[in-house]
């Protein structure tokens, strides 16, 4: 059951904040020689693909585990 909330809650992490802002402020740097160029994704989205890759290796062991149990002498 933590597994799949796991899962759930990470995908939802990554699908919320991969959403576009309705609102933002932009702002101009004249004499900025840098150029700022964020990541493609922000640490929210790391969090939430965490999350899912956890629940994800959290269910094949738990299916893995209950797979052996039934074929097992």
């Amino acid at each position: 059951m933590l597994a799949v909330l796991l899962v759930v809650g990470g995908g939802w992490l990554v699908w919320h904040s991969s959403r576009s802002a309705t609102f933002g402020w932009f702002a101009y740097a004249p004499l900025s020689e840098s150029v700022y160029s964020p990541g493609i994704l922000t640490t929210t989205d790391w969090v939430g693909l965490a999350l899912v890759a956890v629940g994800l290796l959290a269910l094949g062991a738990v299916g893995g585990y209950a797979l052996g149990r039934r074929r097992g002498a």
